[in-house]
């Protein structure tokens, strides 16, 4: 260590104001700043408590937890944008839809339940406002119909409207209570499930407003189903509600699908367990005589062909 100034002034020499402004020199000040603030740095960290890593190891996981969750939310609404845009390019088109309506001309009642049946489920779906779906409906009828169509409907705003007064026009009191009791108060047929035979009788009731109580129609339903329901039924409590009712029919067709399918498979078991039976119990065959139950040691046959050998006159050389 210096101990005079100029001995001080020798071992680290004053630099010149060019030296002290060079480029060079600059960025050798700022490496040595950088380098001595890791180092204090790596340092404080070393000389940090347990506590203090640990709450910085708690604060990075923290961080990162917080990054994955914001990539999750991310991709959420990326997935949820794509199964709408899926569920809006599969949405059913007015246009298809009208093209189920049967033509109707209003002379044929049965023809004109179907036609407005087909017209409800369109709007009760709300794909286009009822004054649209009424106004494309003008291309479906045909005759006297559509003379009335086009001269009462565009003064209609609902579909609701427009039932109540084709109902008035096009069906007598007594037509309707026909209709009523023919496809209303009906039984089920025989290859008809439970789930459309409610739903059919609740929707013919409603199309023709036939002023039934609900619990009539559950009571109608209940009693006029065909055997095999009726056996499904038996141990049921009746529905308060329609809807109750579509619930239960479809818990009972559900368990009849999952029983048909068991039933499917210990079919199969059942039948894999006969053909593995039968290859185990097939009988030996002899390869002497060619017959089923014995082996070839055991065989009579070849047994007594040697017996008969052995008594026959063996002949020497001589003679």
């Amino acid at each position: 260590m210096p101990h005079t100034r100029a001995q001080a002034a020798a071992a680290s020499p004053i630099p010149s104001s060019e030296e002290y402004f060079s480029p060079e020199t600059k960025e050798k000040e700022m490496n040595q700043h950088i380098n001595g603030n890791v180092n204090k740095i790596v340092s404080q960290e070393e000389q940090a408590s347990p506590l203090a890593r640990a709450t910085a190891v708690h604060m990075n996981v923290t961080s990162i937890l917080v990054d994955q969750i914001t990539e999750l939310k991310r991709l959420t609404m990326d997935i949820s944008k794509h199964i709408i845009k899926e569920s809006e390019d599969f949405k059913p088109d007015v246009k298809d839809l009208l093209a189920k309506v049967p033509r109707c001309n209003g002379t044929d009642p049965n023809n004109l339940v179907e036609f407005m049946l087909q017209v409800q489920e369109i709007c009760e779906l709300k794909l286009s406002a009822d004054s649209v779906v009424l106004s494309s409906l003008i291309n479906y009828v045909d005759g006297e119909l559509r003379c009335w169509w086009a001269d009462v409907v565009p003064r209609l705003e609902s579909w609701k409207t427009v039932k109540i007064q084709l109902i008035a026009e096009f069906l007598s009191p007594v037509m309707k209570l026909h209709l009523i009791n023919a496809q209303v108060r009906r039984v089920q047929q025989t290859q008809e499930s439970l789930s459309h035979f409610i739903s059919d009788i609740w929707r013919r009731a409603e199309i023709l407003e036939a002023n039934i109580s609900e619990q009539d129609i559950i009571l109608h339903i209940w009693t006029n189903a065909n055997y095999e329901t009726l056996l499904k039924l038996k141990d049921r409590t009746i529905p308060i509600s329609i809807q109750g009712f579509k619930l239960l029919a479809r818990q009972i067709e559900e368990m009849e699908m999952l029983l048909n399918l068991a039933r499917h498979r210990e079919g199969r078991q059942t039948a894999n367990t006969n053909v593995n039976n039968e290859e185990g119990s097939v009988e030996p065959r002899c390869y002497y005589c060619n017959m089923r139950g014995h082996m070839i040691a055991a065989c009579r046959r070849r047994k007594a062909d040697l017996n008969n050998k052995s008594k026959e006159p063996h002949l020497s050389k001589n003679d």
